[in-house]
């Protein structure tokens, strides 16, 4: 439904790709400081798939290597939820930390930026000790200023098309 109080309205997206070859298995991401890294809690898509993350001896437990292009823009976007703690830190290359507060419901965070000298992205648990833990699941980079709907993948980057709507044949709606 996307009325939202006023004319109908369809939501059509521009073709994007998921620069993340696991969207939900965090395990084929660089891992710093050995954390910790379970699926055992129901994900935003209703599976036993959603992850928590345990940080070990390093505040950045998870980077992705090689997912963006240098002066060109991307959006990294992943749902996530709090454990014991409630903070989490998203970044493009080095670029951009920005600092989001979890709750207990999933929720979508998102971060924008320009890398212009490395080409990972990194999870970040905030100000946080060795086994603190949050909840994390649908992780996509994608080219572009904004995020769009999340795109699964599950061993390369899978790219969605643009969504094309015509007006033929609805006049009378």
């Amino acid at each position: 439904d996307y009325t939202g109080g006023g004319c109908p309205h369809i939501l059509a997206e521009p073709q994007r790709t998921n620069d993340i070859t696991y969207s939900s298995d965090f395990s084929f991401w660089v891992q710093y400081g050995s954390p910790t890294i379970v699926q055992n809690i129901i994900s935003p898509d209703g599976n036993l798939n959603g992850t928590q993350l345990t940080r070990g001896s390093n505040q950045t437990p998870l980077r992705h290597s090689n997912v963006t292009t240098l002066n060109q823009e991307y959006t990294f976007s992943i749902y996530a939820k709090k454990g014991s703690v409630d903070t989490m830190i998203l970044d493009i290359g080095d670029e951009t930390n920005a600092s989001f507060t979890l709750t207990d419901e999933w929720q979508r965070f998102t971060v924008t930026s320009t890398p212009t000298s490395y080409t990972h992205v990194d999870i970040s648990l905030g100000t946080s000790v060795s086994g603190d833990y949050i909840y994390i699941w649908g992780a996509q980079v994608e080219a572009g200023s904004y995020a769009t709907s999340y795109i699964p993948t599950s061993g390369g980057t899978v790219t969605r098309n643009q969504d094309i709507f015509t007006r033929d044949g609805i006049g009378s709606l």
